[in-house]
């Protein structure tokens, strides 16, 4: 289980109220043993596999596309006798052309900062594999899509159309910006990510053990988490509605301060220590969470039941979740190193961040300032394999 505060806050949370907790779900049951996988599971696990992978490496999934005209159409279909692909000239309106510059211009406009950070954040990687000569094939990336299918019991045809379904990713962006930044992050961290038999233990007691089950009020500063701890204390029957009027946090404020179950060995290890201090009925000190920093305090309402279940029949699945989080924690903090490290002047924002400038009268200064540059090339990423590079992407 990820230890620190960074893995205790929640999506759903506005960013002025982090929570240490996920959204309630009122329909969500315990845990039942099950060789297949259910949907509630199939989901989390993709969900770390797809969604968890592109927010760490921070990669928008955000491209242009090329919409082709529909058989569908108003009006006789006719050959252009002008190809996009060779001609300055898009389309035709009665006497007037759009040109590729318009189309380009419009692009750019609407999506360019998106598809900018996209190859921005392909480069970095990219760079860093080029300098420590780490290479990945289209075998690569086809084996590892092939084995993420195999996790979900699909054949990988069904598994590119339930990501265009339910996460609206092609197979080549999947290739592109999920899997292929994975797979040379993965070889760039360079760790050997393992799980000890304690870890396992504890994830398993987190999982069919005991949970306490707790309301929560979160306040912005201590001084008005001790003034509604105090009516608290004087009103427990109160909860309910103070927890309404006074939390920050939107998503167990609405529902009067309920909060998940809370597990032994929790993200938060103060919340998890506290929390099974107490007896139905008790009201917890303010702990400090963060950052930023939010003061919170819990109503205890009792513990849930413990789930029997043989540990041997689960620990093969336990700890393949182990490693999958803790690689992608390695992985997010290479990436973040690789970025800081890295001068990132971005011509559409106007920002600059990190690494040092390059001088002026290099290659590159004069490429920007319209100065004829020979040799080198760019790097590319999808069919093609970077010319110059050992680092190979998906054909």
């Amino acid at each position: 289980m990820a230890e620190g505060n960074h893995a205790i806050f929640s999506q759903g949370s506005s960013p002025s109220s982090p929570s240490p907790f996920p959204k309630p779900d009122p329909e969500s049951n315990p845990p039942e043993p099950s060789a297949a996988m259910t949907p509630r599971k199939r989901r989390r696990r993709m969900t770390l596999i797809v969604t968890g992978t592109a927010a760490t490496l921070m990669i928008a999934a955000v491209l242009i596309q090329v919409f082709r005209a529909r058989d569908t159409m108003a009006g006789p279909q006719q050959k252009s006798p002008l190809s996009a692909s060779t001609s300055e000239y898009f389309a035709r309106v009665d006497d007037v052309l759009i040109t590729r510059e318009m189309v380009g211009s419009e692009c750019i406009d609407r999506y360019g900062k998106d598809v900018l950070d996209n190859i921005i954040n392909r480069t970095i990687i990219h760079q860093a594999c080029k300098k420590r000569g780490i290479t990945i094939s289209a075998d690569d990336v086809n084996r590892e899509i092939q084995s993420i299918a195999t996790k979900f019991n699909l054949d990988v045809s069904s598994w590119y159309e339930l990501l265009q379904m339910e996460r609206g990713l092609s197979p080549v962006q999947y290739q592109r910006d999920v899997i292929w930044p994975m797979i040379a992050l993965k070889k760039l961290a360079g760790a050997n990510v393992s799980v000890t038999d304690t870890e396992i233990q504890r994830e398993y007691i987190n999982r069919f053990g005991q949970k306490v089950r707790a309301r929560m009020i979160m306040c912005d500063n201590l001084r008005r988490a001790q003034e509604v701890w105090d009516k608290a204390k004087r009103q427990p029957n109160e909860f309910d509605r103070l927890a309404r009027d006074e939390s920050i946090e939107q998503n167990s404020a609405s529902l009067g301060g309920v909060i998940p179950p809370i597990p032994q060995y929790s993200g938060n290890t103060k919340i998890s220590e506290e929390a099974f201090k107490l007896k139905p009925g008790d009201l917890s000190s303010i702990i400090e969470i963060g950052p930023p920093s939010r003061y919170i305090f819990l109503l205890c309402e009792g513990r849930t039941e413990r789930i029997p279940h043989d540990i041997n029949e689960v620990k093969d699945e336990i700890r393949a979740d182990l490693l999958e989080e803790k690689t992608q924690r390695a992985v997010g903090l290479t990436f973040s190193s690789l970025k800081k490290t890295s001068r990132i002047d971005n011509y559409i924002t106007n920002t600059s961040t990190g690494g040092v400038r390059r001088a002026r009268g290099t290659a590159l200064e004069n490429e920007l300032n319209g100065v004829q540059q020979t040799g080198g090339t760019a790097p590319t990423f999808g069919p093609a394999t970077p010319q110059g590079s050992r680092v190979e992407t998906p054909r």
